[in-house]
């Protein structure tokens, strides 16, 4: 265990030690194209790039870890990266003497300082949005379970059968040209009434699936709807969708079982 947290650290400073060396790379080169267009404190130019790219993956992280969604600050890193990419590149193919190389090299710096960014931030908050996400679908999951119980119909008890009392035919004769001949007792079956049976609680209609109705089971006594999702390989949108229809269907039900 010490060894893995000193092998994080380490991991950690020198991602960040990258990123610090990729954005001193690409100051100069965004600085002096903003005091070439004009900025009035162009040094400012290659702090709102760099450091808004930065920014951008931590906030992602957080919206996240919040169920909010997260595609804005992703779309906003990426333009970020194709600016600093492109004053990069403008940068290097205005100088003399410069070689296709020479622009390579030139618009990795925000490559880097983005990717080195993104590291040391997963690094240090990656397992705590993990655990924020699975205890969020936990008790969603819990409270699904609970609306359920309250939802599910009350079994009812089973009537005991009652039998029908019935008299035997008394033997009669048969009077033909023939001797007469004593016809034999007939027995009357005796049938039971049908047994009344509690009313069946709410059936998956649209599942046919064992395997997706054993899923939504676990979803209902509490389980997390992605671990079990992941664990019986459905798709979480559809479980979801078919644990929902299993509630509307169980909360149906209640008031013809009141009946």
């Amino acid at each position: 265990m010490d060894n893995l947290k000193a092998l994080k650290t380490v991991a950690i400073v020198s991602l960040a030690v990258l990123a610090i060396v990729a954005f001193a790379l690409g100051f100069y080169p965004l600085e002096e194209s903003a005091r070439r267009g004009g900025i009035g404190i162009p040094i400012l130019l290659p702090v709102l790039i760099d450091l808004g790219l930065v920014l951008m993956g931590l906030g992602a992280m957080a919206a996240r870890a919040n169920r909010l969604t997260a595609w804005p600050m992703r779309v906003m890193a990426v333009v970020l990266i194709l600016v600093s990419a492109l004053v990069q590149y403008f940068h290097a193919a205005a100088q003399a003497d410069v070689t296709p190389i020479d622009i390579v090299v030139a618009v990795l710096p925000p490559i880097v300082l983005w990717a080195a960014s993104s590291a040391v931030e997963t690094l240090l908050f990656g397992r705590s949005v993990e655990n924020a996400v699975t205890k969020a679908d936990q008790d969603a999951a819990k409270a699904a379970a609970r609306a359920a119980a309250k939802l599910a119909p009350k079994p009812q008890p089973t009537a005991k059968p009652k039998l029908t009392e019935t008299k035997q035919s008394s033997p009669k004769h048969v009077e033909t040209a023939k001797p007469t001949v004593q016809a034999k007792p007939v027995k009357a079956e005796v049938k039971p009434e049908p047994v009344k049976k509690p009313a069946p609680k709410a059936q998956i209609a649209s599942v046919s699936d064992e395997t997706l109705q054993e899923a939504i089971q676990q979803v209902l006594v509490g389980n997390p709807l992605s671990t079990v999702a992941k664990q019986y390989g459905i798709n979480r949108s559809t479980l979801g969708r078919k644990t929902e229809a299993f509630k509307e269907a169980s909360a149906a039900s209640e008031p013809a079982m009141a009946k």
